[in-house]
């Protein structure tokens, strides 16, 4: 797909510099914007609509600009429905057929992952995995002591699945911190839209877990942190706006998986470009 240079080439210009991606961006986060005020398509958690992430995005821009970034959108969105209507619905995915030459514990992971998403942490059966896998019920105790061993090791598994990931875009990008940071935002975004399972479990609430779980999930975004505070440092930025900057990217990461995940912004090169600016610009701005 061909990129809309004229828009794109907008998104850096001086007119938009006094403009936050907080404030193009945060609402698509808010819960406050959701269901009863969205205009077009289903309210979406975590965001509102497509038109209305369009809104936000072409907020700064001269009329004709917006207007041709709100069109854009609308767009994408309209071919994006066309084809998921003209698609035939795909068969559920199941985590142990796709993998049943795996090693066991790594195939009892995988299931656990899809348990959870079915069920919740609550109904949470290792009888159910260990049936899925075609071994006894004591087969999986053999890897995991228990069931909050067992949340551990899924969290773990994610994890280093995302490490590996991330660690190979930091390589392709060189030395510069800036560039680094927001392609591994970027990953981060199609890491969470290309397997939703594992997106519901890093955003699940953690009533129902141990504090050493919690300690083993708030380690996901180590990197990320690490790599905004380093440029931060670098170009002398007060600690408090580095926060700042830091919740602004992860809502926007965030959010715009949801919305590309539930079909609300469409995921293609264009509009992901789009995403890309405003994450970029973002450090551009006090």
């Amino acid at each position: 797909m061909k990129t809309n240079k004229s828009i794109i080439g907008h998104c850096s210009t001086p007119s938009n510099k006094n403009k936050s991606a907080g404030d193009l961006l945060s609402e698509v986060t808010d819960e406050r914007t959701i269901g009863k005020n969205a205009v077009t398509g289903p309210p979406v958690s975590g965001g509102g609509t497509a038109e209305n992430f369009a809104q936000k995005l072409a907020r700064g821009f001269d009329q004709s600009v917006a207007q041709s970034i709100q069109e854009t959108i609308s767009r994408g969105l309209e071919e994006n429905l066309k084809k998921r209507k003209e698609q035939k619905q795909p068969p559920k995915k199941d985590f142990t057929d796709a993998h049943n030459l795996k090693p066991l514990r790594e195939r009892l992971v995988l299931a656990g992952i899809e348990e959870i998403c079915q069920y919740g942490v609550r109904n949470f059966s290792v009888r159910r995995i260990a049936r899925k896998c075609s071994v006894s019920c004591a087969a999986p105790y053999k890897h995991f002591k228990d069931k909050q061993a067992f949340y551990a090791a899924i969290i773990e598994y994610i994890q280093q699945l995302w490490r590996d990931r991330q660690e190979q875009v930091i390589v392709q990008n060189g030395p510069n911190i800036r560039k680094q940071l927001v392609a591994v935002s970027l990953e981060y975004i199609s890491f969470l839209v290309e397997n939703p399972h594992f997106r519901s479990i890093i955003m699940m609430k953690e009533d129902h877990f141990d504090p050493g779980y919690k300690e083993i999930k708030s380690h996901i975004s180590d990197r990320s942190r690490e790599l905004i505070q380093q440029y931060c440092h670098q170009v002398n930025m007060p600690e408090k706006t580095a926060l700042v900057k830091m919740y602004i990217v992860r809502s926007l990461i965030y959010g715009a998986s949801l919305m590309f995940d539930n079909g609300e912004l469409p995921y293609t090169p264009e509009i992901f470009r789009l995403v890309e600016q405003v994450i970029d610009r973002e450090f551009d701005l006090p």
